[in-house]
């Protein structure tokens, strides 16, 4: 279902979500099992159409090619659902990462990685920095390996160093964060490049 409300302070009160969000993706149980996927927006947010909904719907779409596990780490999914938004999203993101990364204020991918709720103050930050890993890590070895990667994260008991070396042959988060961050100096964290 997609509920598309009125006004932004009716999503927000209805939804239960922080003003700055945009829209949302929540999956439904009844007695443990998926009884339906919701997204939802608000009628005059300016990206409903262009980056809203392409990004709850990949949000929908990873859940389902999990196999719908009681948990997504909220960095792997925000960024392959921005990953799924329009290019001019990506350069958006891009730009703040690189100014980010020249004010020497990028969060640690430790912190990225081990986040369960939206940092309000940096969260521009924080989604772009889940998109760049994430681009980073589907240029590595495709967004099959992703998922198969993601899939082993979200289990009952995830070990995301031996994930790490497993999938892509990186020996934990520290050295996750180093090849991203020469990564990223070197192509300005695009796949173009």
């Amino acid at each position: 279902r997609v509920h598309i409300y009125p006004t932004q302070d009716e999503y927000v009160g209805a939804s239960g979500l922080q003003s700055w969000s945009g829209g949302a993706h929540q999956i439904a149980r009844k007695m443990g099992d998926l009884s339906e996927h919701r997204i939802y927006s608000y009628q005059d947010q300016p990206r409903l159409t262009t980056g809203v909904l392409p990004h709850e719907i990949a949000h929908g779409l990873l859940a389902h090619r999990l196999n719908y596990p009681e948990q997504i780490p909220l960095w792997a999914n925000e960024g392959f659902a921005v990953l799924r938004e329009p290019s001019h999203f990506h350069q958006f993101y891009r730009k703040i990462i690189r100014q980010e990364a020249a004010r020497r204020t990028l969060l640690p991918a430790k912190t990225v990685i081990g986040r369960t709720d939206y940092p309000a103050d940096r969260v521009e930050v924080y989604y772009g920095q889940c998109f760049s890993l994430t681009e980073f890590l589907t240029s590595l070895e495709g967004l099959g390996t992703f998922v198969g990667f993601v899939k082993d994260i979200s289990g009952p008991d995830p070990n995301l160093d031996s994930s790490l070396r497993r999938h892509y042959g990186i020996a934990g988060v520290t050295a996750l964060e180093n090849r991203w961050r020469s990564w990223f100096e070197a192509s300005g964290g695009s796949r173009d490049h």
